[in-house]
């Protein structure tokens, strides 16, 4: 089989350079004919998945979920169908988690000849593609400031997340956004999740009845701009049960538009995205994602 394997060659130490040789082997036992599709900067996994998806009928992608959404945004530009294998390598993983992936890269390479292909459906961002969720608001927020936080996110993995949402907890100004559904429903609110799966990041679920595998969307409005309810908020979310709050709006929709009168910054899988407005849509847009046999509730 042949395969095109799409990696960073700058992320990690030595200890990760010797982890994609590992990966590499793994996948040659599993019957691949590996060609290297190394990225040479931030976005270039887009690139790199796009020749790779042309070159070869299979594309792994070795990283975590942003390396993972250039990859499928250069898979979809193809215009191509290979099957998709993910190998995961980052601080959260959540796509793998959410498809029953393994987490061990390893592991996951078996994947080429057991596993089971599941067509994920892409949500479109005026032109970026996501698999996970877009959104607006303090946790937004948090993902931006974190890009000038390397150092801190190096050190700590998800803990400098954690860190750097404290201190956003005392600096947001909390401004409003306004959600327009493609049926005409309008929300106000002031933390916006588009979700198009389940998982959010680490523990977290604020959008649990997302689905990849379907052509949609689950929304979370939250319509409270109250900052000490947060942390009521975040433990809700650390156990499914976000949607007890009275606080959050949830719906689904295939087209909405998000904007505010304000500068609110906007996050797509985890990588800041500049600021609102936004129109998202699910257009039809799917990739075949390698899964385990078992199937799993997505």
């Amino acid at each position: 089989m042949k395969l095109g394997l799409v990696y960073n060659p700058a992320a990690g130490s030595g200890r990760r350079r010797a982890s994609l040789e590992s990966v590499r082997a793994a996948l040659e036992a599993a019957g691949a004919q590996v060609q290297l599709f190394p990225t040479r900067a931030a976005g270039d996994g887009v690139e790199q998945g796009r020749r790779a998806a042309l070159a070869h009928p299979y594309v792994a992608v070795y990283g975590g979920d942003g390396s993972v959404n250039e990859v499928l945004n250069g898979v979809a530009a193809s215009e191509s169908s290979p099957r998709v294998l993910l190998l995961p390598g980052g601080t959260m993983n959540v796509l793998c988690r959410d498809l029953g992936i393994p987490l061990n890269p390893l592991r996951a390479a078996h994947l080429l000849k057991e596993g089971i292909p599941q067509s994920i459906y892409l949500g479109n961002a005026e032109g970026r593609y996501f698999a996970l969720m877009a959104s607006a608001g303090v946790d937004s927020a948090v993902v931006h400031n974190m890009n000038f936080r390397a150092d801190l996110k190096k050190g700590l993995g998800p803990w400098a997340f954690a860190w750097e949402a404290l201190r956003q907890f005392f600096n947001y100004s909390f401004p409003p956004i306004e959600v327009v559904t493609a049926e005409g429903t309008e929300y106000l609110g002031y933390s916006v999740v588009v979700g198009k799966s389940k998982g959010y990041g680490g523990w977290l679920s604020i959008t649990r009845d997302a689905r990849v595998t379907t052509p949609d969307f689950q929304v979370a409005v939250c319509v409270s701009r109250n900052r000490f309810a947060y942390s009521w908020y975040v433990l809700l979310a650390l156990i499914g049960q976000l949607h007890r709050s009275g606080d959050y709006r949830f719906f689904r929709t295939s087209r909405l538009q998000v904007r505010s009168s304000q500068s609110v910054r906007l996050q797509i899988d985890g990588d800041s995205a500049g600021d609102l407005p936004r129109e998202f849509c699910v257009d039809g847009t799917s990739v075949q994602v390698l899964c385990p046999a078992v199937k799993n509730k997505n």
